[in-house]
């Protein structure tokens, strides 16, 4: 069972029955990928049938986008007893990292948030280099906004640029 439906079927055993499910699949954050901006659209609802086409007098009120994350430094210090750390290896993750001025900027506009003040541990957990976001992946995902960003536009789901609706509402 695909993962749509998967979720479609949770939906149904909570007796949640979403009005209208589209499920657009971006099957990977690379840059080859999302500069052919390809995507699979699939329409559901909970009976698992396609929807017709949305009604002309219906608005789009959200999109909700899910994305693994990009490309990673590795997660442990050591990955077993023949490939324990090093200084070398150490060295190699914080050089893909991010650079500081970058994590700043995104930290200004999408800074990173805990659960109820809640943080989720992890193994290795505060150990920079490991588990963190590589540059790669930074930029794996700041294409995939890209596309996701030209398909809304391309079908009419965000104004040209943001911020318009508020200022002809205000």
């Amino acid at each position: 069972m695909n993962t749509a439906l998967r979720i479609l079927d949770d939906f149904a055993r909570v007796n949640i029955k979403p009005k209208f499910f589209k499920v657009v699949y971006f099957f990977a954050p690379s840059r080859a990928f999302c500069d052919s901006a390809a995507a699979v659209e699939y329409s559901f609802n909970a009976e698992n049938k396609p929807f017709p086409p949305v009604p002309s007098h219906l608005a789009l009120e959200q999109i909700i986008s899910i994305a693994r994350h990009g490309d990673r430094a590795q997660i442990s210090r050591s990955i077993g007893q023949n490939m324990p750390e090093t200084e070398e290896t150490t060295r190699f993750w914080f050089s893909k990292l991010p650079k500081k001025e970058d994590l700043e900027f995104l930290n200004r506009f999408h800074p990173v948030l805990k659960a109820r003040g809640e943080d989720f541990p992890t193994r290795d957990q505060g150990q920079e280099p490991y588990g963190q976001l590589t540059e790669k992946g930074l930029m794996e995902h700041r294409a995939l906004g890209e596309s996701l960003r030209r398909h809304a536009l391309a079908h009419g789901l965000l104004p040209a640029r943001l911020g318009e609706e508020e200022e002809e509402e205000g």
